[in-house]
């Protein structure tokens, strides 16, 4: 696995499920371990992804 193909797998990781168990996701993980390159953008994804979650959650139900 290269960094392009890590990247890939951790656009759709989901922290705090099962995916960190899960032996692809855990592969690339380990990439991030290692470079800090793809811990730095993987870090900026995980705040994005948080972000988006927290705005989602502000959103009134529809009635």
């Amino acid at each position: 696995m290269d960094n392009a193909e890590a990247k890939q797998l951790l656009q759709v990781f989901r922290h705090g499920t099962e995916d960190s168990r899960d032996p692809i996701f855990r592969e690339a993980l380990t990439r991030v371990e290692r470079d800090s390159a793809l811990e730095a953008w993987f870090r900026q994804e995980q705040d994005f992804d948080a972000l988006m979650v927290a705005m989602f959650r502000e959103v009134p139900p529809k009635k």
